[in-house]
């Protein structure tokens, strides 16, 4: 289930302040999704969503730290020129 496509949902999140902790590279690495943009964080940021990018533990992902995370983020939802 994607939250973006689950609008009762996405209501209660929102009402409820709830932030939603976000782990690109693992969710990559898992097969949970394909791609960054999978995850939908501009339809959930425009939506009023809060939303936080985090860089996996270091210990269990050799992938890349907070700041390599975000620069992907902001890559692949074209915020980096």
């Amino acid at each position: 289930m994607c939250l973006s496509q689950e609008p009762e949902l996405l209501d209660l999140v929102k009402a409820g302040s709830i932030r939603l902790e976000s782990n690109p590279r693992s969710n990559i690495v898992c097969g949970i999704i394909k791609n960054i943009k999978d995850l939908n964080l501009d339809l959930l940021l425009n939506y009023g969503v809060l939303v936080s990018i985090n860089s996996d533990d270091p210990a269990m992902w050799n992938r890349g730290s907070l700041s390599e995370t975000i620069l992907d983020t902001c890559i692949e939802y074209g915020y980096y020129m």
